[in-house]
């Protein structure tokens, strides 16, 4: 790409509209090839300033003179898309690889791989599940990719080979591997850089046993070199149990580790100054591994010294680390945030980081609102023309009782629904009291009233005469109905009657609908039962379900990487975006506002001059009818465009404290808000702070009005809008939304810190090191690469602890080195070093790293080097002198039993043709000699006839083994014992859990020590 270089600088000369540039942004967000063989593909505009398309620039992978240059000169506007087919007419070759750059008129370029990983190694690994198998069964191989590239290039349509290579050439007399099916998917559409593919072939087995058959996977149109092999053996069936085992293979994994990974490991003996194990073998840390406080500790690994030199030759050294961030800068940690929102995800439904879901937020597109009949007398029947109501029916007879047509009455109480919403879904459910198949046909109608009230018994208390129609009204034929089965009207039945009522000048949030049924057409007796509130204490009582949106309110568009720090955020279009809480503000909800003090932060970016209408970033709704009513605000000022935060305590009176800034914040610069609402009388902070971290206004108000104190919310809350006064929709971008409901933030250093802290690509900066030093004290004796100040992303915790693998981040480095030779006394030192802060500039927040963890996936933290000749030796040493111990964790999710038969430990001779194994002789064993078939020893003893003790889930196993020998029994055959030296060692675990499943697990152990 050398050619494309060479142009793309020319292109990037200009330095004007430099700021434009920040806000660029923009993905490729698909790639495929049509039918007539032509590329196709979506270029999405995730930043907030219209994009121009430049220039397309392709090349053939391999083939440096096939570069094509296409001028587009296509416009983007913000969140919209364009189709490549549309702009650009190019030929493809679905068996090529190709890479692209996409230029905007401001120089920003946007490097893809299609069909290709670029000219970069990516971390493959494979496995055989189960890596060994009866003949005539099925194995699966597993290859997974990771995107460790040091070019943030997403690889799209990255493809796996149609079949891996299979060399069954070691198999006597033959063996086989018959296709079955994969590679499953056929491809990933896109591969983002720290995201990991999977891909899965199944084959039979055919052969006898001890035969091999080696499968190595790749890539199409990947490097060379870029594959990974693994090994499928077949053996004979021993027992039923081992058959078992087989059929169900695909549930089974093996955690073997190759030379070239090198784990991280938690334990800390033999090695200088207490410092943790670097080797290849599998982690064994537990469900949780370690997790080291990165930031308080510098983490050093490692490896083991053994006999031999070991040669590394030349290519990548991959460092792969999994870490978690801490959710707020050091002064505010463990001061009980209520809400955050950092918007690192496009969703329309946001997760409150902070972990609680009752205080998510969703999108202004589309809101549901369900409610229920929930007292006896919110359900009535009125039989006519008797008159006769009743509210205490233990059904409600549609439209026919006692020989009498009916109206049947239904209250919905507290529907939350804002004034002129647009109803988009509006249905009634009921659950059938009985089997009815009669042909009828319903009329649906509701009460013109504004806010109707419970039914009466009295005479025609449900009379059109007493409570009037709405002019709407919809017809409905009801299927065969089943007992104690649920029917809907149609999803949109009722539109047009609820619409009419939320369209009434008196309609409000939280008010009451009735709606009504009456006969159009059936025979006398003809009817519909449906339980009612009087059945089964109202939970069996009718639902009514309204969908709608708010003033044609739409969701915001995200921008994954337009925030203040590279961060995701939203754009909002001033017209009508914004987010709304899911629930009503509430005590139980932790964003109840009602009693101070309060602290409210995010970071705003205007996309133009405030115009005539105050631009609400945030907005809790409260008592009253607003705008006469109680409320808690953060507002850009109309025309002014400065920033106010004002709370009012008195409906529709003056109580009203506000903290107004001096200087105007509308100039599409990022700016960051902290609004306090001090316990003090009523009084109120407002603090600026620009990108830089530089304090632009501090604003205090002090005043103490004489009435209540307490802002009485009661609604929703809103981001980007009020929807409660006609929308003051926010024209710009916001980000990082906290709230903290009972706390009030300082000037210093909790505002300050909070401002400068960042929440995207650069939250954390760490050291790394690789050096060579000396077996006994660890002195560094050679540097062999460092890399300073690496920029870390923020990693979420999302408010769920330490101990959940899904939060912690994948971070990968890759640094191409030459040969490195590292000597018989030389041990491999990693060290990772986390960066402090630089002074009134920047506050990193705390990092957490695990280690050793047996369930991360795809893998617990690593270094990936080149294949050594020989493999570093493991931190495993085996005195034959003593009985051969290995522990084991049972991560569950179920406790489990060993069984004799499978369980072995096996030592594989690395420069020769003899390999020696110890059968499993008992488990948790207390005796002096834990093989001892006798005495007692007979609660621990595993044989034949007996399998282990029960292991409970979270608990560990002690497996003691008899000899190692080269004929491996209980030591009676006289088999030749296993000599001193450096050997493979794998464990071998057979077994079965609570719910009857087998198991066999092959534990990797790496290069271990034998001696005498």
């Amino acid at each position: 790409m050398n050619i494309l270089s060479d142009f793309s600088e020319s292109l990037i000369t200009e330095e004007k509209r430099q700021k434009e540039k920040q806000t660029e942004a923009f993905e490729i967000t698909s790639v495929e090839i049509t039918p007539l063989d032509k590329l196709d593909g979506v270029v999405t505009n995730t930043g907030q300033v219209p994009l121009g398309v430049k220039t397309l620039w392709i090349e053939e992978t391999g083939t440096p003179d096939s570069v094509r240059k296409f001028d587009i000169g296509e416009i983007i506007a913000p969140g919209n898309q364009v189709n490549l087919l549309d702009i650009v007419d190019f030929d493809m070759d679905s068996t090529k690889g190709y890479t692209m750059k996409m230029i905007s008129d401001r120089g920003t370029i946007k490097t893809f791989y299609v069909n290709s990983v670029g000219s970069s190694s990516l971390y493959v690994t494979a496995r055989s599940i189960p890596p060994t198998i009866s003949n005539s069964f099925d194995a699966t191989i597993l290859m997974r990719v990771t995107n460790n590239s040091t070019n943030p290039a997403a690889i799209l349509n990255l493809t796996p080979t149609e079949f891996p290579t299979i060399d069954d050439s070691t198999c006597i007399p033959d063996c086989s591997a018959t296709y079955v099916s994969g590679p499953t998917p056929s491809f990933y559409p896109r591969l983002k850089p720290g995201e990991t593919a999977a891909f899965t072939w199944t084959y039979t087995i055919e052969g006898i046993n001890s035969n091999q058959i080696h499968f190595t996977t790749s890539l199409e149109n990947g490097i060379p070199s870029n594959t990974a092999t693994t090994t499928v053996e077949v053996r004979d069936i021993l027992s039923a149990l081992e058959s078992g085992t087989a059929i169900s293979s695909l549930g089974l994994q093996s955690n073997g580790v190759d030379s070239s990974i090198l784990i991280l490991h938690e334990e800390t003996d033999r090695t200088p100054s207490g410092q943790y194990q670097m080797f290849s073998a599998s982690p064994d840390g537990g469900s949780n591994g370690l997790k080291i406080d990165l930031d308080s500790t510098p983490a050093t690994f490692f490896t083991n010294t053994g006999s031999n030199e070991i040669n590394i030759p030349a290519g990548d050294w991959v460092t792969s680390l999994r870490l978690q961030s801490e959710a707020m800068p050091d002064s505010l940690v463990g001061e009980g945030e209520d809400m955050i929102f950092h918007f690192n995800t496009n969703s329309e439904v946001q997760d409150n980081s902070e972990g609680s879901s009752d205080r998510d937020i969703q999108g202004c597109a589309s809101f549901t609102e369900t409610v229920q009949v929930n007292s006896s007398s919110d359900d009535a029947e009125q039989r006519n023309p008797s008159g006769t109501t009743d509210t205490g029916s233990s059904d409600l007879e549609m439209p026919y009782d006692g020989n009498e047509d009916q109206y049947v009455g239904m209250r919905f109480t507290n529907i939350d629904i804002p004034k002129n919403a647009i109803i988009s879904k509006a249905y009634l459910t009921f659950r059938a009291d009985s089997s009815d198949s009669d042909s009828i046909t319903l009329k649906f109608d509701a009460e013109a009233t504004d806010d109707a009230t419970t039914f009466s018994e009295s005479s025609n208390n449900l009379s059109p005469s007493n409570r009037p129609r709405t002019s709407a009204s919809a017809n409905w034929s009801p299927e065969n109905w089943s007992n104690n089965n649920y029917y809907s009207t149609p999803d949109t039945l009722l539109n047009s009657v609820i619409q009419e009522i939320v369209n009434r000048a008196g309609w409000n949030n939280n008010q009451d609908i009735n709606i009504f049924v009456e006969r159009v057409s059936g025979s006398s007796n003809d009817k519909r039962r449906a339980d009612s509130y009087d059945t089964g204490g109202g939970s069996d009582a009718p639902i009514l379900t309204i969908e709608y949106s708010v003033s044609g309110a739409e969701s915001p568009t995200y921008s994954a990487n337009g925030g203040p720090h590279g961060s995701g955020a939203y754009v909002f279009n001033g017209v009508n975006t914004c987010f709304r809480s899911i629930n009503d503000v509430s005590s139980s909800n932790g964003n109840d506002i009602t009693s101070k003090p309060d602290t409210t932060t995010l970071w705003f970016k205007t996309a133009a001059a405030v115009g005539s209408t105050d631009q609400h970033m945030v907005a809790f709704e409260g008592s009253g009818t607003c705008p006469s009513c109680d409320y808690y605000r953060i507002f850009l000022e109309a025309n002014t465009g400065k920033v106010v935060f004002e709370f009012n305590m008195d409906v529709g009176g003056s109580d009203t404290t506000t903290c107004k800034s001096v200087n105007r914040y509308d100039d599409q610069q990022w700016y960051h808000i902290a609004a306090v609402r001090k316990s003090q009388n009523d009084r109120c902070d407002l603090y600026v702070t620009d990108l830089a971290g530089n304090t632009l206004e501090t604003i205090n108000e002090n005043v103490n009005h004489p009435g209540t104190d307490s802002v009485d919310t009661d609604g929703k809350w809103y981001i980007g809008s009020n929807s409660a006064e006609n929308g003051n929709w926010f024209h710009g971008m916001i980000d990082d939304v906290i709230h903290w409901n009972n706390k009030e933030l300082s000037a210093s250093p909790e505002v300050l810190e909070l401002a400068r802290t960042n929440y995207g690509i650069a939250a954390h900066k760490i050291n790394i090191s690789f050096t060579k030093s000396d077996f006994v004290l660890g002195i560094n004796t050679e540097t062999i690469a460092t890399a300073i100040d690496l920029d870390v992303p923020f990693y979420d915790s999302m408010g769920n602890g330490v101990d959940d693998d899904s939060t912690y981040g994948v971070f990968n480095y890759t640094i191409p080195l030459s040969n490195v030779t590292m000597s018989n006394l030389d041990r491999l030192n990693f060290t990772v070093n986390y960066v402090e802060s630089t002074p009134n500039v920047w506050y990193p927040l705390q990092l957490n790293f695990k280690i050793d963890d047996e369930t991360h996936t795809p893998t617990s933290s690593l270094i990936q080097i080149p294949p050594p000749d020989t493999p570093f030796i493991s931190y495993w040493t085996y005195d034959k002198s003593d009985r051969l111990e290995v522990t084991i964790y049972n991560v569950g999710p179920e406790g489990s039993w060993l069984v004799y038969q499978g369980t072995r430990a096996v030592f594989k001779d690395p420069d020769g043709d003899v390999s020696y194994a110890g059968i499993i002789c008992s488990v948790n064993s207390t005796e002096s000699d834990p093989c001892n078939t006798g005495g007692g020893n007979n609660e621990w003893r595993v044989d034949e006839d007996r399998d282990s003790i029960f292991i409970p889930v979270d608990n560990i196993g002690k497996i003691y083994f008899w000899d190692i020998q080269n004929r491996p029994d209980r030591d009676v055959s006289g088999g030749t014992e296993i000599p001193a030296g450096e050997y493979d060692m794998f464990v071998f675990i057979n077994g079965y859990d609570e719910e009857g499943s087998t198991f066999l697990r092959n534990l990797e152990m790496g290069r271990v020590k034998v001696q005498d």
